[in-house]
């Protein structure tokens, strides 16, 4: 996009994660994409020049293949349970569940407790002329899912929005060729926008474009964004208990979107393999991840399993 590279953001960013709700407690750290992703500054509206918001703090990158898996697998969940909940909430939205609503409204998912909440917001400007948001509904992903007016986390609610609206703003990766959709996910320090194949049908599993916009922790600045995406396919439909196959596009790590099809895929197939070029990671129904490194991987990697 012509912007010069940004030197200070050698590390892209994974969050840590549970089975509940993913909640960012800490940093992650950078340089687990590279060289798939590189971030570049972006120019501020306003801003003196050569003066860029200041740097997230960085963690450690993890040294084996397992470690670099298991941080890219937590945000693959993170990622697909932000896409559940926005989708279940414009579906009870279109339904007439969350009442009359206004055009001008948009959706913020955010984890709440031990669940997603969505939230129709609006925005709203101050008298400094900041861009502030309204929660005007909420639509709780418990049980078949429910409207709610309870207390919610607006401060969350308002960067995801502010991050949302960057994204749509954004071109798409994969235009033409699949829908992607900009998911928002908060850290401790600064938020990401990442662009990701629209969850489908499980009978036609699109993965690729994987792109990232990284903004400040409320996200009203852009600090960087990916230069390259990988290229966005279809897969072939995994078959009812039988084993299948995901052949990765990358050398080492595979795809955030390769993940979320892998995820899934396994409520279909009776196990799911993401192959890389260096290595193979399975994953069985109900089971956790276990891994093998490929004729050629690169030495120092110890797989084994990841919950």
């Amino acid at each position: 996009m012509g912007w010069a590279s940004c030197s200070r953001l050698r590390r892209c960013l994974f969050p840590p994660a549970c089975a509940q709700p993913v909640h960012i407690s800490r940093p992650p750290v950078f340089a687990l994409f590279i060289p798939l992703l590189l971030l570049t500054a972006v120019p501020t509206v306003g801003r003196a020049q050569g003066a860029q918001p200041p740097m997230p703090k960085t963690l450690p990158v993890p040294t084996t293949y397992e470690g670099l898996f298991a941080e890219r697998d937590l945000r693959a969940r993170g990622a697909l349970q932000y896409m559940q909940c926005h989708q279940e909430t414009m579906q009870a939205a279109r339904s007439g569940a969350l009442g009359e609503m206004s055009p001008s409204w948009s959706v913020a998912c955010v984890p709440q407790g031990n669940e997603w909440r969505g939230a129709l917001v609006e925005f709203t400007q101050q008298p400094s002329g900041s861009a502030n948001v309204k929660v005007q509904r909420q639509w709780a992903l418990r049980g078949a899912g429910v409207a709610v007016r309870e207390r919610i986390d607006t401060q969350a609610v308002a960067a995801v929005a502010r991050a949302m609206a960057r994204g749509l703003s954004a071109p798409r990766p994969g235009r033409g060729v699949a829908s992607l959709m900009p998911v928002a996910l908060l850290y401790e320090g600064y938020s990401e926008v990442w662009f990701l194949p629209v969850l489908g049908a499980s009978s036609r599993p699109v993965v690729g474009g994987d792109s990232l916009i990284q903004m400040k922790a409320d996200g009203s600045a852009e600090l960087g964004h990916a230069s390259r995406t990988p290229p966005v396919r279809s897969l072939t439909a995994p078959v009812a208990g039988a084993p299948w196959t995901i052949d990765s596009s990358e050398e080492r790590v595979p795809l955030i979107s390769e993940l979320i099809a892998a995820r899934r895929g396994v409520n279909v197939a009776s196990e799911v393999r993401v192959r890389t070029k260096q290595f193979e990671s399975t994953l069985r129904r109900g089971g956790q991840w276990t891994h093998r490194a490929l004729p050629g991987a690169t030495p120092g990697a110890t797989p084994g399993a990841t919950p």
